[in-house]
């Protein structure tokens, strides 16, 4: 459904705003670490990302990534779009070039309510919804979580706050 580098795009900008703020920045190894993620994959993932303004970036010692406030309204499109392109989710299933509703493939007329619906619920899912979603403890990504965190997910559960 989506792309590998969507994924890693989608989750990396979780653990930053997870885990980070404007004077505590997340390098790429911390993240590549703690998502297992290919390091030199994801610092071009990332980089992408703060060029397209989704996430923020600094240099130097005590530099790397973070999110301000204005970047928890991104909507999660945005992100997919800004590693994958901004069509990539309207391709055809079956990665043919000529799929059109005038052309269309074998599946095309099946999947396309399915991808206008998805297209919309990223359209309208902002980073802070989905930090939220993870924050209520009902949805969960592998990983996410570090430090304290990790130790409160391994405990008894009626011991988390």
């Amino acid at each position: 459904m989506l792309s590998r580098t969507s994924q890693y795009a989608l989750r990396s900008v979780l653990f930053i705003a997870e885990n980070s703020h404007a004077r505590r920045k997340v390098g790429v190894g911390e993240v590549a670490k703690a998502l297992e993620i290919p390091k030199y994959y994801l610092a071009k993932i990332l980089r992408r990302l703060a060029v397209g303004k989704l996430i923020r970036s600094s240099k130097g010692p005590g530099g790397g990534y973070y999110l301000n406030s204005e970047d928890f309204d991104h909507p999660l499109i945005a992100i997919i779009e800004s590693v994958d392109g901004p069509d990539s989710l309207k391709k055809c299933a079956l990665g043919l070039n000529t799929c059109s509703s005038e052309h269309p493939c074998p599946i095309h007329f099946y999947i396309g309510p399915f991808r206008d619906s998805l297209l919309q619920s990223l359209s309208e899912i902002t980073v802070g919804d989905a930090l939220e979603q993870l924050k209520q403890e009902h949805v969960f990504i592998d990983n996410l979580l570090t430090g304290d965190e990790k130790k409160k997910s391994n405990s008894d559960p009626d011991e988390r706050n």
